[in-house]
């Protein structure tokens, strides 16, 4: 029973890990894109930084 209480911490840290690394390659991809077309750059880093902070609050 112990040994499985163990387990748990490091399943849930391993899905954490993998969460924060898909967000962050959907953040470059995002970045990536707007860098290409710049026309509406300023408004969509605005809303890019408020979804991010968002996330990162629902995270913590």
């Amino acid at each position: 029973m112990h040994h499985a209480v163990n387990q748990y911490p490091a399943k849930h840290l391993a899905t954490h890990v993998l969460h924060s690394s898909q967000l962050k390659t959907q953040i470059f991809l995002i970045m990536r894109a707007q860098l290409q077309g710049t026309r509406h750059w300023a408004t969509s880093m605005l809303n890019l930084n408020l979804w991010t902070t968002c996330h990162v609050l629902f995270l913590l």
